[in-house]
């Protein structure tokens, strides 16, 4: 697990890339070759280092240490396609860390996600002057919901601020965050916690579960077949090792064929039922909320 790698001495850098490159808010196209960039310099694990070891307690204390790490961060890999700073890609990497070190404390943050989502419930959410303060503000009221009568009543079991990352994050973007949201915004507090009643519940604490075991079982599976991972979509077959190189190695998106959402009670998801498939065959088959035969996906001209 993550968070026992945190604590190691020294830090076994390869398992940590391991396990964060199966993270699903890190699991953007850009997001992987960015954090791969990072992984890859020698300075990388001295930076996480400083980040989680001995973290503060008070806030303030603790947003100055979250701005030092993005600051660092940009400086060993997190950089756009033009070469420029992506801050904002360095402090989803210290959410996913201080969520798997403090996961009482600390949520995955993209900014859009839970400003949009605080506005939905009405919760004031100012503009931070910083990313560490933002982060901060952004677990605040993640809190708040948690605390909350509804939220408590629906939810009963497992890390509550993980359960409230992943309503915000499938209510603002289906699937990937780099993807463009073609969905309605998230419903207010009632309407939002209700969807986790009795087996909807379940499903996404399996999901959460489950989804690294199976997407590394799948991966597994197609580099034991063919050697490398070429997108499963007739017609399309893009391999990120052959475009990207190595920061490409190993990476692609795996693909439910059966929507999690549509499951009926302990129905079991099967090897059979995954696709490995490329970003923007993943964007189309599930534009407008839908979930697209792979087989049919790209049409004849």
């Amino acid at each position: 697990m993550l968070n026992e790698q945190l604590y190691n001495s020294p830090l076994d850098m390869d398992e940590i890339g391991r396990l964060l490159r199966d993270c699903y808010a890190l699991g953007g196209q850009f997001d992987a070759i960015r954090l791969n960039a990072f992984l890859g310099d020698r300075h990388a694990a001295e930076a996480v280092s400083h980040l989680v070891l001995n973290f503060p307690r008070s806030d303030g204390e603790a947003a100055k240490r979250i701005d030092a790490f993005v600051e660092r961060a940009v400086r060993l890999g997190f950089k756009d396609a033009t070469g420029g700073e992506h801050p904002a890609g360095a402090a989803l990497l210290a959410s996913v860390l201080l969520t798997t070190l403090v996961p009482k404390r600390f949520v995955e943050y993209r900014h859009k996600h839970w400003a949009e989502f605080a506005k939905s419930l009405d919760y004031p959410m100012p503009e931070a002057p910083g990313y560490g303060e933002a982060i901060i503000q952004s677990s605040h009221f993640a809190r708040f919901v948690c605390e909350t009568k509804t939220f408590k009543r629906h939810w009963k079991d497992f890390e509550p601020l993980w359960a409230l990352a992943g309503i915000c994050w499938i209510g603002k973007c289906h699937e990937r965050p780099t993807i463009p949201d073609p969905h309605p915004e998230p419903p207010l507090e009632d309407e939002v916690i209700s969807a986790l009643e009795g087996a909807k519940q379940q499903q996404m604490v399996w999901h959460r579960k489950r989804e690294q075991r199976l997407r590394n079982q799948k991966i597994k599976l197609a580099m034991e077949q063919h050697g490398r991972l070429r997108c499963e979509v007739p017609g399309c077959g893009f391999d990120y090792f052959e475009v990207y190189g190595k920061v490409g190695k190993d990476y692609a998106h795996v693909h439910h064929c059966k929507p999690l959402g549509n499951l009926d009670g302990a129905e079991r998801m099967l090897l059979k039922d995954l696709a490995i498939v490329c970003a923007n065959c993943h964007a189309m088959i599930h534009r407008g909320g839908k979930c697209r035969p792979v087989k049919n996906l790209i049409q004849a001209n």
